[in-house]
């Protein structure tokens, strides 16, 4: 049964009262199953509501608290031209852990031509500015105005295209970011052993740019949140191998995150993952 059977047409002035992302969206029938829009609360969620489709709004300055489930289609729509580097990678930090295996992302960003657009977040009393932004993902839109992107999970779009396990990760991604994901051990001591990864194949975490090792910190950290939430640990265990010597089984950096429990084995040895 088609998806969106169930789903009413939109009268011509419905329409026009749609974004120019959302309407292009909708054109190309790509809101499918459970819709979130992320970033902003839309009147398009009441109108889009109305007509049969299952969607859900997230605030990120006024909702403190993510949904608990996950979603088939995810959308932010100009979010991204008013966060700085870090933020836009904590936002699809979220993305990445509220979206289905399988599902996709959509993120609309704007142009601007020279100037710069300025206003108050009242919720962080902070200004922001927007400005121009491009994304690392495949660009499915490109207008004079603005450019949708398209977002899957780094292990669905890499599948099969290396031979390095963590370039072409076979399990499911966790989290990730622009430069870095997450997924679990292959080869677990613990409840929440898990790693984090660049995804550019590097295989000394000192060759990786700082723009890479701040990505790789920022999954570090909200993957540490999750496994807190998960299984609440007594302690963790944080190491990172280079070179074969070195306990290194892949060349190709990873952070390896170990939950630690009081009752478990003292002196269990981390920081082998070879992962073949």
């Amino acid at each position: 049964m088609d998806k969106n059977s169930q789903h009413h047409p939109l009268l011509r002035y419905e329409l026009d009262g749609l974004s120019q992302p959302m309407r292009w969206l909708l054109e190309k029938n790509l809101l499918q199953g459970k819709i979130l829009i992320y970033g902003t609360d839309s009147y398009e969620r009441v109108l889009l509501s109305k007509k049969g489709y299952d969607i859900e709004v997230c605030n990120r300055d006024y909702q403190p608290t993510h949904p608990k489930e996950k979603f088939d289609t995810i959308i932010s729509i100009y979010l991204f031209n008013w966060l700085d580097n870090i933020e836009q990678n904590n936002v699809l930090l979220s993305v990445s852990r509220l979206l289905k295996h399988g599902g996709k992302a959509y993120f609309a960003v704007k142009h601007h031509f020279g100037f710069k657009n300025i206003c108050l977040n009242e919720q962080h009393e902070i200004v922001e500015t927007e400005a121009n932004v491009t994304l690392p993902f495949k660009k499915v839109f490109q207008g004079y105005i603005l450019d949708i992107y398209k977002f899957q999970h780094f292990n669905i779009i890499n599948r099969n295209r290396s031979q390095c396990p963590y370039c072409s990760p076979q399990q499911e991604v966790m989290l990730e970011n622009e430069y870095s994901y997450a997924m679990l051990s292959n080869s677990p001591i613990s409840k929440g052993h898990t790693l984090v990864i660049p995804k550019r194949h590097v295989a000394n975490y000192f060759d990786l740019t700082i723009n890479e090792q701040i990505a790789c910190q920022l999954t570090l950290n909200r993957l540490k949140k999750i496994i807190d939430e998960e299984h609440s640990p007594d302690g963790y265990s944080v190491s990172i191998n280079m070179n074969a010597w070195a306990g290194q089984g892949v060349d190709h950096v990873a952070i390896e995150l170990v939950a630690r429990y009081e009752n478990s084995e003292r002196g269990e040895k981390i920081g082998f993952e070879v992962n073949k």
